[in-house]
This record gives structure tokens, sequence and C-alpha cells, in this order.
């Protein structure tokens, strides 16, 4: 896939309130996050480094012991392993992550 248009990616609604489409490549994982108001990804963690982008709404979000409501623009770095979690507000959110490694196809995992 050399081009190809976000709205052709299949949704997948991992959790209440929050729609995920992945885009695999051999080394790395794109996805964009639909957070509906409110909604929340609980505390989880995995082998893949990440890096979170806010592109609408605004998010808080937990990484580690660090907390922080990010808006559009913030940025959320999450090495492999460490617990993590985010929540939109009552705005909502859009969120694109990129993770890498990619494991195909990502299962989301809850830790309490």
């Amino acid at each position: 896939m050399v081009f190809s248009n976000l709205k052709d990616v299949s949704v997948e609604e991992i959790l209440p309130g929050i729609k995920v489409r992945h885009i695999y490549f051999k080394t790395m994982l794109v996805t964009m996050i639909e957070f509906a108001p409110k909604a929340e990804i609980p505390s989880h963690r995995h082998l893949h480094e990440q890096v979170s982008l806010v592109l609408e709404g605004e998010i808080e979000a937990v990484v580690g012991k660090e907390k922080k409501k990010l808006g559009v623009g913030g940025i959320v770095s999450v090495e492999s392993n460490v617990l993590h979690s985010s929540k939109a507000t009552s705005k909502g959110a859009k969120v694109l992550c990129s993770s890498s490694p990619v494991t195909k196809p990502y299962k989301f995992e809850p830790e309490e």
C-alpha cells in the first residue's frame, strides 16, 4: 500500500467508545484512535515503543507515575513495557499512534 485513505482502513471498537484503525508495516504499526467523550483506555503495557500525537480534542495521559492533560499537538512517548493509560476529556479526541516493533494482529490487554 503506497497510497490509501484512512476512511478505507477497517475500524475496530476495542473498548466502549474507543475505535481504532490499524495500518501495519513490517516493523511499525500506525494507529488512529478515536475517543468518544470521556472514553478511556485503561492501564496496560506492551513490548512496543509508542509515540502518540493528539490531532483533535484533549486527553489525560498517564505514563508510569506521570500524568498530563494534552490538547492538539500534544505528544506522549512511551517506552517498552511501561504502564500507561489515556482518557478523553468531555470533548473526545483523535490520536495518531506509531509503535515499533509490530505484532500482527495487535491485541489490547488491560492490566490492573
